[in-house]
């Protein structure tokens, strides 16, 4: 897919992966392509409740082949992926506080992706939304 990005279009836009992949996929479209990187972000400092609140869309979307194929190229295991393992979420979902989310942005701003746009999930207790743009925004942007 990155080959195809690179020859005909644009650039890329993938989601749900590592700064580790944003620096191959880097590699791959060459400097003059655009690469735009989707994160899912969970503004909670709770460990538990951060990873379960990421875990309802992942459940989703690791039962899609595509999504499955990316974590296996990523060095996800059939285990991590069945299971939504710990270290799955942490490293596909930046979650905590907003300074903590902006550093997972700029680890792949600095692994090469031009843009990162990020996806605020949530529970009924945590920031979405104005709210979250709230938090997020001192940080991101100054």
């Amino acid at each position: 897919m990155l080959d195809t990005a690179r020859d005909r279009f644009a650039g890329a836009m993938p989601g749900m992966v590592t700064p580790e992949y944003t620096a191959i996929a880097r590699e791959r479209l060459g400097p003059d392509r655009l690469l735009v990187v989707g994160l899912y972000v969970v503004l909670d400092t709770d460990a538990d409740a951060a990873r379960e609140t990421a875990r309802v869309p992942l459940r989703f979307l690791m039962g899609m082949r595509s999504y499955v194929n990316s974590a296996l190229r990523q060095g996800f295991s059939e285990t991590d992926i069945e299971t939504l393992s710990d270290d799955l979420v942490d490293r596909l979902v930046a979650w905590g506080s907003a300074d903590d989310i902006a550093k997972q942005a700029r680890q792949h701003r600095e692994a090469g992706a031009d843009h990162v746009y990020l996806s605020v999930l949530h529970n009924d207790t945590q920031p979405s939304g104005v709210a979250a743009a709230r938090l997020l925004a001192p940080v991101l942007f100054g």
